[in-house]
This record gives C-alpha cells, structure tokens and sequence, in this order.
C-alpha cells in the first residue's frame, strides 16, 4: 500500500462512501490493501477498469465494493461522484497514453493520483520494449510449478510536458513525486519516473454543471 495513496484517501476522513476508478490495477490489490489498512472506516465503491481478460477473471474476487469492467463507461455509470482516479504504471503500458489520460480526466474525479509513470523529457515519444521477469509483475510469489521467464511488452514513454499540459486543462497539480531518476534506461537515453497527485479545478465548467445538474 502505498503512503501516497493512503493520504489521498485520507483526505476524504468523515467521508462514509469513497469511490474509486482504478485504471489497470490488475486484480485489485490497491483495494485490498487500502481494505486492510482502513477497515470499516470507509465503504469502498472501487471499480478496476482492466483488460477484458483481467477483468473476467476479477469478477470471481468481486464483493459489495470491488468490481471489474473492460471499460469507463460501465466502470462509472452508477457511480454519481467519483472521489478519486487512480493509476500506477500503467499509462506508458497502452498503445495511446495521452488518449487515455484524457479519458482519465474527462471522468472529473475530484481527485487525481497518476503514478510510476516513466516519462520522456525530451519533446517526443519514446517507443521501445520492456524485459522483466514473470516474479517481478504483479504480488506474490510465482504460482507452483511455473518457472521464472521473461515477460516483453512494448512501452511508450511521451514527453512530460505533455501530460502537464493535459492534466492542468482541468486539474491543480499539488504535488509532484520525482520518483525515480532513472526508472529506465535505454542505451544513453535515461527514463526519470514521475507522479502527480492533483484537484479538479472548482470554476471547470464541466464540473460546474455536473454539480448543478446533482
């Protein structure tokens, strides 16, 4: 679980009914360790959006407050307010990250908490595949009987100033998390790993009418 996560939730205290959009959270661990941590303090509506496999297999570990769908508009239709989008990881994983995250803010969350995102600081796209061993994805050890290999996947890392810009259209960044100077290295090309915990903003018209319509 992490700290940063923690205080996001945190910020909501006296909050009885706390709903989350968690974008590629594989099969919910953030909830289950958000559940342990917090208990009956919160009532959790936490809806993964995963791949369509993900998903289907995390429908047999769903309850009264964790759900999977393939899809934002499933994940959010019953969801009146949503008190905080979060992702870790994952938006540098789709073939289209920038689409994506504006997908992620035009769900007007009051909170938003991107992180582990590997970004480019230079003014492009940086495309390249990613090694790791099957132990190092997901929690746990390997299942019985699997051996350790290496899992390849391709990666699109966008310039830093580009998810900025996106986010601050609609949101204040209040704190930015230099997470790793080198997340991941290319050749001479070194990836620093960012994230960005921020809040709508109060005059978005959007969300102004959201409000007025609820």
């Amino acid at each position: 679980m992490t700290t940063r996560l923690i205080f996001c939730i945190q910020l909501s205290k006296g909050k009885k009914v706390y709903n989350v959009i968690d974008f590629g959270d594989q099969l919910g661990a953030h909830y289950f360790q958000a559940k342990a941590y917090y208990g009956d303090n919160f009532i959790f509506r936490w809806h993964v959006v995963e791949t369509s496999g993900m998903a289907e297999i995390g429908q047999s570990l769903e309850n009264g407050e964790l759900k999977f769908y393939d899809n934002f508009d499933d994940a959010t239709k019953d969801m009146i307010d949503i008190d905080l989008i979060h992702s870790a990881g994952t938006l540098q994983c789709i073939p289209s990250p920038i689409e994506y995250l504006s997908k992620l803010l035009n769900l007007n969350a009051k909170n938003l908490l991107l992180h582990r995102m590997g970004l480019s600081i230079q003014d492009k796209n940086i495309i390249t595949v990613q090694e790791s061993p099957f132990s190092h994805n997901g929690p746990g050890p390997l299942p019985p009987g699997l051996k350790d290999g290496i899992s390849k996947y391709p990666v699109i890392f966008v310039p830093k100033k580009n998810v900025e810009s996106k986010i601050l259209k609609k949101y204040q960044i209040r704190l930015q998390f230099n997470e790793t100077p080198a997340m991941y290295r290319l050749d001479k090309i070194i990836i620093p790993g960012f994230g960005y915990f921020a809040q709508i903003k109060e005059d978005d018209p959007v969300k102004s009418i959201d409000n007025a319509i609820r």
